[in-house]
């Protein structure tokens, strides 16, 4: 395995049943993370559980921009020891981007006694202007930041607590360079920056991001359009860049790589010779 790629193959290949045996224990730590903790908020995208897959996939591209530091779809094809510290290390650093512009936030509403009422005027602005569907999709944007925020130190608390447990399982295998590229893993996602201030970081917030953003957040709205070109005026109208409305074979494209169809596809079929009722 190379000393850049977190990702890189090596022996113990996915296609190995000796690895992915070996390999168990990396799919036990994710196993952890999805289980949260009791009480947890849901995310605020309508009924996730019941997302198409084509949704869900639209969703794991938005958190892609988010996480540099390894293919997400690593983690759902073959958790790896790298990949799966290298997502441990990145949930973290991003974590702490997030408690910094908590912390920013919270310093600000100390220092202008204004402040929160400056905040509720913005937010009664923006939801009494919902029915304009740039202002609704940003809403939502916001909401689902709100809810990353929310119980952020508690939370923060949470990750490290697994993060040690995971360090424990790592250090507890027989095969010793199976601890040492989780841990090569985790430092390059702790010192890779995925989140920048407030938000995205500018150089990853693609017109592609705020397709698939799209997408996951309006996903009921969108398996309801007939074809392509309602989906180009959809996203047009919820302010999406219009390169890639001007260019429907890249469009087309990235909705095929998700797996995303609209209305029936191909045409009818013509009536066989045999199916033609005698005249």
């Amino acid at each position: 395995m190379t000393a850049t790629s977190p990702t890189a193959g090596g022996d113990d290949s996915p296609e190995s049943t000796e690895g992915q045996h070996r390999h168990q224990w990396c799919r036990d730590i994710l196993k952890g993370l999805d289980d949260g903790a009791p009480g947890d908020p849901a995310i605020p995208i309508s009924d996730i559980d019941a997302q198409p897959r084509w949704a869900t996939r639209a969703l794991l591209e938005v958190l892609q921009s988010v996480c540099p530091a390894l293919r997400l779809m690593d983690l759902v094809k073959e958790p790896m020891p790298a990949v799966v510290g290298a997502f441990l290390g990145q949930d973290v650093a991003n974590k702490w981007e997030l408690t910094g512009q908590l912390a920013k936030i919270v310093e600000m509403a100390q220092s202008d006694p204004s402040f929160s009422a400056k905040v509720g005027k913005i937010t009664d602005l923006f939801e009494s202007n919902r029915a304009n569907p740039i202002v609704d999709s940003a809403v939502k944007a916001a909401e689902l930041l709100v809810w990353t925020m929310e119980d952020l130190p508690a939370e923060l608390e949470r990750t490290e607590k697994r993060v040690f447990e995971a360090f424990r399982a790592a250090l507890d295998q027989p095969v010793r360079t199976d601890a040492a590229e989780f841990f090569r893993g985790f430092a390059h996602g702790l010192a890779t920056p995925g989140l920048g201030e407030f938000g995205l970081r500018p150089e990853r917030e693609t017109t592609t991001t705020a397709i698939y953003r799209t997408i996951a957040l309006h996903w009921r709205e969108i398996e309801r359009l007939p074809n392509l070109p309602a989906l180009e005026e959809f996203l047009t109208l919820r302010g999406v860049k219009p390169q890639l409305r001007e260019n429907r074979k890249r469009l087309e494209k990235l909705c095929q790589r998700i797996g995303l169809k609209l209305g029936k596809r191909g045409r009818p079929k013509k009536a066989r010779k045999s199916d033609t009722p005698p005249s």
